[in-house]
């Protein structure tokens, strides 16, 4: 039976096994029906006892790389205000809108 970890485990950690000090791989990621769509949890195995670790992961909303954001700007996806804000353009939301007709149709 798995042990509940209560915190919460990033993509970067590396887990060590508590039994024997072995490192853990994640095995499965389940939404938590309980509470929403920003958690899941995670169940993790060690390599070397098969020891199994479950955790409630909690995602964290963080902003896009500004790579990312100047490439969708020279794009014309994204625009800048006069307030500095990004906000996203009329081109942006038509592919946004469009790849969402065309995603479910497949």
């Amino acid at each position: 039976m798995p042990t509940k970890q209560p915190h919460t485990i990033g993509v970067d950690d590396r887990l060590v096994c508590p039994e024997c000090g072995g490192e853990m791989t994640l095995i499965n990621a389940t939404p938590d029906p309980e509470r929403g769509g920003a958690f899941e949890w995670q169940t993790f195995e060690c390599s070397t006892c098969l020891n199994k670790l479950e955790s409630n992961f909690a995602f964290r909303r963080t902003r896009p790389p500004s790579a990312v954001v100047d490439r969708l700007r020279e794009r014309g996806f994204l625009a800048k205000t006069e307030r500095g804000r990004t906000r996203v353009t009329l081109k942006g939301w038509v592919a946004v809108l469009l790849r969402q007709t065309v995603a479910r149709k497949d």
